[in-house]
């Protein structure tokens, strides 16, 4: 079975089990796909109408304030079966025949660094073109162990790069990391994460040794990982993981020992795979 064969049968799949997206026709290939459903120019109603949803959800997930990873079924749950995370499975993924590669523009100050009750999280600026289109970077987070899987595989932590386009959509770019060299930027967060005086002062720091050099990613739609868990994010998963120490992770453990939400099922989702 060829890919743009398997590609066809997953989105005709994608039609009759996730009703929330739209597709006009089934397009004959993939660069079709990709025009018509990540257009450069987004509709006024559509930026209108979403803008208003975003807010009113991010003030829902402000009033999650408190949830636990340990009773999952609990969560507040406010739309269908596009969840997050996933597992990726390497061999369903679709070939994208037009390369769009991430390019990240990331400011070297971190303004901040907060514990959110459920996550450590990094105030930054920055922007990032996805699809060709401009997202602004809002913050970064981590989890251990990894929400997204590979095949099946579960990886030893995960970075979440949160970014929010002018018409509200949300894109979230996600790294991996197995348990080998330490990772000095990763070390320089943690430290000042640890210190309450340091905590709350801006410092340098380059992003993009956060990220591995060969940038091939898997992309697909779901939602946010916690509560309200809010639907039409759009993931962008790096295939490629990098390090960080055993020391490492277990001083974020001290913080977070758990900290994912479960795999969610695919529910005929297409995902795409990106090389660099």
């Amino acid at each position: 079975m060829n890919k743009k064969f398997k590609f066809i049968m997953a989105l005709a799949a994608t039609a009759f089990l996730v009703p929330t997206i739209a597709y006009a026709s089934l397009p004959a290939n993939i660069d079709e796909y990709l025009a018509q459903f990540y257009s450069t120019e987004e509709s006024e109603e559509y930026t209108e109408e979403h803008t208003e949803e975003h807010t009113e959800e991010h003030d829902e997930e402000h009033d999650e304030d408190h949830f636990s990873y340990d009773i999952q079924e609990d969560w507040t749950f406010t739309s269908g079966i596009m969840q997050s995370p996933i597992d990726i499975t390497t061999y369903d993924a679709i070939t994208n025949n037009s390369p769009t590669q991430l390019l990240l523009n990331y400011s070297t100050t971190v303004d901040d660094i907060l514990d959110t009750g459920h996550a450590v999280q990094v105030a930054l600026t920055g922007t990032a073109t996805l699809m060709n289109r401009e997202f602004e970077l809002l913050q970064l987070h981590f989890h251990s162990p990894s929400e997204h899987t590979i095949d099946g595989e579960y990886f030893d932590f995960e970075a979440h790069f949160v970014h929010q386009a002018q018409n509200g959509r949300l894109a979230v770019v996600g790294v991996l990391f197995k348990v080998g060299e330490e990772n000095v930027e990763l070390g320089e967060i943690l430290s000042r994460f640890s210190n309450d005086e340091l905590s709350n002062s801006d410092f340098e720091l380059n992003l993009l040794n956060l990220f591995p050099d060969d940038q091939s990613y898997y992309h697909y739609t779901g939602s946010l990982t916690t509560p309200p868990l809010t639907e039409n994010v759009e993931w962008y998963v790096l295939e490629n993981s990098l390090e960080l120490s055993q020391q490492q992770l277990d001083e974020f453990k001290l913080y977070y020992d758990h900290n994912s939400r479960d795999i969610q099922g695919l529910y005929g989702r297409v995902i795409l795979y990106t090389e660099d």
